[in-house]
């Protein structure tokens, strides 16, 4: 499959018509990445993002001395957005499992994408902008979870406060 086709097919991008989608694929780098390769590192700074177009990566995070697996990441899947738009440092690291194929958005792609007024900007700000409200859905569903189930204590020590 080429990679406009597995662009076309990522739900972050399946609404864009071929001229935002050729407006935005020179801002993106497609790479393959092997088994082990880390995407992004526990407390480093963002300056990149990415969209899985095939393979998987999984997404562990540090705490008490331990390494926890919090989830696995496919294809169609954006990940290390959030440090790219407040560039704070990562809260987790994620390390490919298998062979990855990923587009890669740059800082400065990204900025260019935000402040520009063509329509494949506007687009790609609205699909971060689900992206992001999924995102925060999932973590409500997990903190209702956990409310649910868990003392305060509890979900005070799983949030890291």
């Amino acid at each position: 499959m080429k990679d406009y086709d597995l662009l076309v097919a990522s739900e972050l991008l399946r609404d864009f018509s071929s001229d935002e989608l050729a407006a935005l694929a020179p801002l993106l780098e497609v790479a393959n990445h092997p088994a082990g390769h880390v995407f992004a590192e526990e407390g480093d700074r963002g300056r990149e993002a990415f969209l899985i177009l095939s393979g998987e990566v999984v997404v562990t995070q540090r705490r008490d001395g331990n390494v926890d697996r919090l989830g696995t990441l496919g294809p169609g899947q954006l990940f290390g957005l959030v440090s790219l738009i407040d560039g704070g440092r990562r809260s987790a690291t994620c390390t490919a499992t298998s062979e990855v194929r990923a587009a890669t958005i740059r800082q400065t792609a990204f900025d260019i994408m935000r402040n520009s007024g063509v329509p494949a900007s506007r687009r790609f700000q609205l699909a971060v902008a689900r992206q992001l409200a999924k995102d925060v859905r999932r973590l409500n569903d997990v903190l209702l979870t956990l409310s649910l189930e868990a003392s305060e204590a509890e979900i005070r020590s799983a949030l890291g406060r």
